[in-house]
């Protein structure tokens, strides 16, 4: 447990601060106090301390993306593409960051993200230093439902470019990486025209933009976008498949396959661009497949938050980003929760999927309600319905890729089931959009989505393996407790809530 504390201390601590961390110091205190042997909980106090310490001395301020002052009036800029394009036949989209504004005839220094749709041609990429004219929406004159996607990129306005001229191209293992990632693309998009070679295309590389709007839409609609987001699910599958092709040839536990493992899920994270979820996976793979050297059973809720208190130590920018955020909830609570049954057959496969598809929309509910404003009733049953193809349909649609750049023939084979998993799978997300059941909420103000986030995290607590064992212990515990000790260990935890609230909220 000091794993997970330490690396949820951290977290947290960059998130809200000093203040997080004053509430966290007093936990350990009062956690000390009331202890039966406190000397052999002082290592573990301290090292969740230090990991709140270092968080909060990590601690970066939530991006703004405040309204650009000279958007309105802006008639061109000069920048650079921080991140890999998105592609469609039509468009491509990418975030620039500025570094001069022409407004009204002259050049004026500048600093700011700004989000960019252009033309498909030139084809731009990470890195490239881009010369771009046209007129500019700051982010308070946008459409709302674009605002939070803006938000989470730090842009505080949006351009459509007429021209675009590429003064410098860039250059780094990101840019060949987003050169692969468009080939292979193109290659799914090839070997299955449209929506349904869009959506194979998404699900191997990330890259659903190819999508047309009204399937796009109908993603949104139904709470499945997530399934184009490459995350610990499409790890988890490259992991089944290594560790069946180990147990077939008996290497499973020898130290160069598992270092093969390694290379090759890393080797996959680096090729969908290192996003968060994708970063954290890899992470987690790894460790793993350390615990498996050692003959130590992976504790995947462990790994789980040591990753990302890894990564937020690493770069504590990653805390505000919609898809760490997004991620960290889901796969600590399916991981926490929903445990992979080893016996009972299908049913117990099927009531394993069920809560694993529910508990991972319970625990994103408090991120996605500000963007979303409202729940569909339709997210669960649509969830449930595809997660059996999408689980089927991204190794076929990989290896049809990657065979297809070899030899297209055999490629094109290979894409006929996967075509007919992602045409099963794009019929019964349209089919459930088209029922609606969509409830609005609106704008929540921040004292009730606090209170969401709450019920959502100690329902999740209640329902975890650790919270049941630590529930049953409970009654005991407080019994042995004194007078003295249960009313430190209550000032403790109020404290550290308080503290955690404040430092969250304010």
């Amino acid at each position: 447990m000091t794993g997970i504390f330490a690396g949820l201390a951290l977290v947290f601590a960059a998130a809200g601060g000093w203040i997080v961390a004053a509430g966290v110091g007093l936990a350990a205190v009062a956690a000390l106090l009331v202890a039966p042997r406190p000397t052999l909980r002082l290592v573990p106090a301290v090292v969740v301390v230090v990991a709140a310490l270092l968080g909060a001395a990590r601690a970066v301020p939530r991006p703004d993306a405040a309204p650009l002052p000279w958007a309105d009036g802006v008639e061109a800029v000069r920048g650079t593409v921080t991140a890999a394009p998105v592609r469609s036949g039509l468009s491509q989209r990418f975030v620039v960051r500025v570094a001069e504004a022409e407004v009204e005839k002259r050049w004026l220094s500048a600093d700011a993200l700004l989000c960019v749709v252009a033309q498909p041609e030139p084809v731009v990429g990470d890195g490239d230093r881009l010369w771009l004219a046209g007129g500019a929406v700051r982010i308070d004159d946008v459409e709302t439902r674009f605002r939070p996607v803006m938000r989470s990129r730090g842009c505080g306005a949006s351009m459509y470019a007429r021209s675009v001229a590429i003064d410098e191209r860039g250059l780094g293992w990101r840019r060949a990486m987003a050169e692969a990632r468009d080939g292979l693309g193109g290659v799914l998009e090839r070997l299955a025209p449209g929506d349904i070679g869009a959506l194979m295309s998404g699900l191997v590389t990330g890259d659903d933009d190819a999508l047309s709007p009204d399937i796009q839409d109908a993603f949104v609609e139904t709470g499945t976008t997530h399934i184009t987001a490459v995350s610990g699910s499409n790890f988890t599958t490259l992991l089944v498949a290594f560790v069946a092709a180990g147990r077939a040839t008996g290497w499973r536990r020898r130290l160069p396959w598992l270092l093969l493992v390694v290379v090759a899920v890393w080797a996959y994270a680096a090729f969908v661009g290192l996003n968060p979820p994708a970063t954290r996976a890899a992470l987690v793979a790894t460790g793993a497949s350390l615990a498996l050297l050692v003959g130590r059973r992976p504790e995947i809720v462990t790994l789980i938050v040591v990753a990302a208190g890894l990564m937020i130590a690493i770069n504590p920018a990653q805390v505000w980003s919609l898809s760490f955020q997004l991620s960290l909830a889901a796969s600590l609570a399916i991981a926490a929760v929903a445990a992979v049954p080893e016996v009972g057959g299908a049913r117990a496969w099927l009531a394993a999927a069920i809560l694993a598809t529910l508990v991972a929309q319970v625990a994103t509910l408090p991120i996605l309600l500000p963007i979303s404003g409202g729940v569909s009733m339709m997210s669960l049953p649509a969830n449930l319905a595809i997660g059996p193809l999408v689980a089927l349909a991204f190794p076929l649609s990989a290896t049809a890729g990657l065979l297809g750049a070899v030899w297209p023939p055999l490629g094109a084979t290979i894409a006929v089931p996967a075509r007919l998993t992602c045409e099963a799978i794009v019929g019964i997300v349209a089919w459930s959009a088209a029922r609606g059941g969509a409830v609005g909420i609106g704008d929540l103000p921040p004292c009730s989505l606090l209170m969401v986030s709450l019920l959502v995290a100690g329902a999740c607590l209640v329902a975890s393996r650790d919270g049941q064992r630590t529930w049953r212990r409970w009654p005991r515990l407080w019994a042995g407790m004194g007078e003295r000790e249960r009313w430190l260990w209550g000032a403790g935890l109020m404290g550290s809530i308080a503290a955690l609230v404040m430092g969250l909220v304010v």
